[in-house]
């Protein structure tokens, strides 16, 4: 079983501390991947005493049976406030800005919750992102900005060079001379830059509290390591064990001429403020086991 992981962690894009847990999550994908050009079947027996048998399959096999697959969804609210004793209690599942609400309506809605917020007059208000998978992080700056009336750090960037990534952002006609000017392979360092807080009159003034989890992914990751980095609130809960407060962004794909496999790179590294590089964690202030357990 531990060479079947490993292999199929192969064919996992990330991190690479993350890839064998991505693998064994999503085995039924990259099992059938790794298994491509192999006509063995594997009967895999755990230690529970469960077996299961995966037979290999051809490439137009496992496309037809994988629409087949029953997937769970997870129900809950996309954002949510209410008040919970003398605690404000806000749900932010994504900072998506693509499909749901536009960065634009992601303002008014903050803007409008923090207002209900002041007339409640909650004394702490807890920001809940333990199944935020991420989206825009200037979604998270929003909020930051109506909790903490602090200036911060935000991210530093390595940038690499690809003539790739230039033809991307040529076509989204955006302009960077000094990227433009270094050789493909080449890194351009940019330093965490310090946020200054805007004025705003529904501003939250008590303490705040930011419960992350396994979910915790991408900018929600981004959002609480400024927070924590920069001590503007306190973290409860869990450890991610995919996601990491340094890691790789700007992800483009491309396809192979002739087999048209897909590929995904990422042409940034994002430092955390701290600038801390050993122990890529992201460590809460007070841990706490969230699973299963209600307001």
């Amino acid at each position: 079983i531990n060479e079947i992981i490993t292999n199929c962690s192969k064919g996992v894009f990330g991190i690479s501390e993350e890839r064998k847990a991505i693998a064994v999550e999503k085995l039924w994908i990259y099992i059938a991947k790794d298994c491509y050009f192999i006509t063995d079947n594997y009967n895999l027996k755990f230690k529970s005493g469960k077996e299961c048998l995966i037979k290999s399959q051809s490439w137009e096999e496992f496309n037809k049976n994988k629409g087949k697959t029953n997937k769970t969804e997870v129900n809950f609210s996309f954002f949510d406030y209410e008040k919970v004793k003398n605690f404000g209690y806000l749900t932010v599942n994504s900072f998506d800005d693509k499909s749901k609400y536009s960065y634009t309506l992601w303002e008014q809605k903050i803007d409008s919750i923090f207002s209900k917020i002041k007339a409640d007059r909650v004394h702490k208000l807890i920001i809940d992102v333990s199944n935020n998978g991420g989206g825009n992080s200037a979604i998270g700056n929003l909020i930051i900005d109506r909790f903490s009336n602090k200036s911060y750090k935000g991210y530093g960037v390595k940038w690499k060079k690809s003539q790739e990534y230039a033809d991307v952002i040529k076509n989204l006609h955006i302009e960077s001379k000094e990227y433009e000017e270094l050789k493909n392979g080449e890194i351009l360092p940019l330093r965490s830059g310090e946020h200054k807080p805007s004025n705003n009159k529904n501003h939250f003034n008590g303490k705040t509290y930011i419960i992350v989890g396994e979910n915790t992914f991408s900018s929600a990751m981004m959002f609480a390591v400024i927070a924590l980095d920069n001590k503007l609130a306190t973290l409860v809960g869990e450890t991610p064990s995919k996601g990491h407060p340094n890691h790789f962004g700007e992800l483009i794909s491309f396809k192979t001429p002739n087999t048209k496999l897909g590929f995904w790179f990422g042409v940034k590294e994002w430092i955390r403020p701290s600038g801390k590089l050993n122990n890529n964690r992201l460590i809460p202030d007070i841990r706490l086991d969230i699973k299963n357990k209600t307001k």
